[in-house]
């Protein structure tokens, strides 16, 4: 089942989505599992998971990007549980749905190289973009820690091994 979740029960399902979210973040120089809480908590991004009898498998972060003449849905996070690589039609398509509702034009991905070979898919175009960052102040930018100490995300995590049982949400693409 995929579901958008509701602001109200992200903070405490946050332990349970931190460990995708930190997966999906290692190889992006500015994004943090901490910033994409602070988005969704402010209302400029979508939480939603993938779950089976209230287990998560996949989470994936949603934003809309405004842009001259058109919205475009960002896909800002995407990681799974070993297999979700699988589901991907069907995120893909519900994410086509959530994208429609929310009035976007297009869809778009900025990921590591690896994602263009799982989405070689008619209608989906690979385009070459060139990233370039630099601090503009004192504190350099660290693609391992994005700027801040880790330890801040788990600051009120509960122990790794518990599997989240999510609880039924309105929050569903139709």
């Amino acid at each position: 089942m995929l579901n958008q979740l509701p602001t109200h029960m992200i903070p405490g399902l946050w332990p349970a989505l931190l460990p995708f979210l930190e997966r999906a973040c290692r190889a992006h120089p500015l994004e943090s599992p901490r910033n994409l809480l602070r988005k969704a908590l402010d209302g400029k991004a979508a939480v939603c998971i993938e779950s089976d009898d209230g287990i998560i498998l996949t989470v994936f972060v949603l934003e809309v990007h405004q842009y001259p003449g058109r919205d475009v849905c960002l896909v800002a996070a995407l990681s799974g549980r070993p297999g979700f690589m699988s589901r991907l039609p069907a995120i893909s398509d519900w994410v086509d749905q959530w994208a429609k509702l929310h009035g976007c034009a297009g869809i778009a991905i900025m990921g590591r190289p690896g994602w263009a070979r799982v989405f070689k898919q008619p209608g989906v175009e690979h385009t070459k973009l060139v990233m370039a960052y630099r601090s503009l102040t004192d504190v350099p930018i660290d693609a391992r820690n994005h700027g801040h100490d880790p330890a801040e995300d788990r600051a009120d995590a509960r122990p790794r091994g518990r599997i989240a049982r999510i609880p039924e949400s309105s929050g569903r693409a139709s």
